[in-house]
């Protein structure tokens, strides 16, 4: 795996490479559309979050949790000082 971090969200990506629409994570996951754009634009609201986002993308929570610091490290050391 390549060391250089991705700047498309971890759990986007994710669910495009399972070809699952918005909608069908938010079924999957038991949230709404809208609460799956927010984790795709910033980051979900804990572990409880996590392990239903994991679960649902086929991936173990520690995974996503390490690919989503490393996703959120990288597009705050891209931000203007």
């Amino acid at each position: 795996m390549s060391s250089q971090v991705s700047l498309e969200n971890p759990i986007r990506r994710r669910r495009l490479e399972l070809g699952l629409s918005q909608v069908d994570l938010a079924m999957a996951c038991g949230v709404s559309e809208l609460t799956v754009r927010r984790w795709e634009t910033w980051q979900p609201r804990g572990p409880r979050d996590f392990r239903r986002i994991a679960a649902a993308l086929e991936m173990a929570p520690a995974e996503l949790a390490r690919q989503y610091r490393a996703w959120h490290s990288e597009i705050a050391s891209r931000r203007p000082r």
